[in-house]
C-alpha cells in the first residue's frame, strides 16, 4: 500500500491523523464551527494545521472547505479554499491623453480668451524616454516611457495612455474614492494656426507638438479626457 502522506509533512502529522479511503483525517483538536484542525506544539503554541502544511505564510484564507465535505480531511487535493486578494505594489491606470479635434475649455489671460484643439496625428514624443505621467501640474512623476511603465497608443480618435503607477500614489487613492480624473498634455516645439471668429475665443489648432509630460488632473483643460480608469483594484472585482 502506498504512503498517502506527502514526504515533506512532519512526523507529528502522521501521529495525529488517520488515513481513511482517499482522505487523511485529523484526530486531534479542532477550532470553531468550521472545524479547523489545530496542533499544539510542546511550547503551548497552537497552529492551524492546514495553513501550516498547504498555504504560504502571507496567504490570507477567508474560507476553508473540502471537496469531500469533511472538515477533518487534510488531503491536499481535497482542499477548496478562498483567499483574500493580496494588495499589489502597483496598479494600472489608462485613459485618453488627447482626443483629436476636441475643444479645450475656454482659457483666459490679459490678452484675451482662447481654446486649444489638437489636429489628428499632430502629437510627437510618444516614444521619447523622458516623456512622463505626473500627478497634477507640478506633482510627482508616476511613470515614464523610458522605464517601460508608460505607453501611448495612437488611434483614429486620439492618443490613449496606459501606465503602471505605485499603489500608494495620490492618483490611485483619488480613483479608489470614485473621483473622476482626466489628462492634460504639456507640449513644446509647437506649430499652430489661429482661427479668429468674431465674438468668440481665438481657436489655436495644433498641427505639430511634442509631448513633454501628461498631467493627471481633476479639472483637465480637455474634459473629453475625463474617465481615467483604475485596473486591478480588488474591491472592484
Amino acid at each position: 500500500m502506498s504512503d498517502p502522506y506527502p514526504a515533506e509533512w512532519p512526523d507529528w502529522v502522521r501521529k495525529n491523523s488517520t488515513p481513511r479511503g482517499e482522505c487523511i483525517l485529523w484526530d486531534r483538536l479542532y477550532y470553531g464551527r468550521r472545524r479547523i484542525p489545530v496542533h499544539v506544539h510542546a511550547d503551548g503554541t497552537p497552529v492551524n494545521v492546514k495553513q501550516l502544511l498547504m498555504a504560504e505564510p502571507e496567504d490570507s484564507v477567508t474560507r476553508w472547505g473540502t471537496s469531500c465535505d469533511n472538515g477533518k480531511c487534510l488531503t491536499p487535493a481535497h482542499q477548496r479554499w478562498r483567499f483574500r486578494d493580496k494588495v499589489p505594489d502597483v496598479y494600472t491606470v489608462s485613459g485618453w491623453a488627447v482626443v483629436w479635434d476636441a475643444l479645450s475649455v475656454v482659457q483666459e489671460e490679459e490678452l484675451g480668451q482662447w481654446r486649444d484643439v489638437y489636429t489628428r496625428g499632430c502629437l510627437t514624443g510618444l516614444d521619447d524616454p523622458s516623456t512622463a505621467l505626473i500627478w497634477g501640474h507640478d506633482g510627482e512623476t508616476l511613470a515614464t516611457v523610458g522605464d517601460g511603465s508608460l505607453t501611448f497608443t495612437e488611434t483614429p480618435e486620439g492618443v490613449r495612455f496606459t501606465a503602471t503607477v505605485p499603489a500608494d500614489c495620490a492618483a490611485v487613492e483619488w480613483l479608489r474614492q470614485g473621483r473622476p480624473l482626466g489628462a492634460s498634455p504639456s507640449v513644446v516645439e509647437v506649430e499652430q494656426q489661429p482661427v479668429v471668429r468674431p465674438g468668440a475665443p481665438v481657436l489655436w489648432r495644433f498641427t505639430r507638438a511634442r509631448l513633454v509630460h501628461l498631467a493627471l488632473l481633476d479639472e483637465p483643460c480637455f474634459p473629453q479626457t475625463l474617465g481615467v480608469a483604475l485596473e486591478g483594484f480588488p474591491e472592484a472585482a
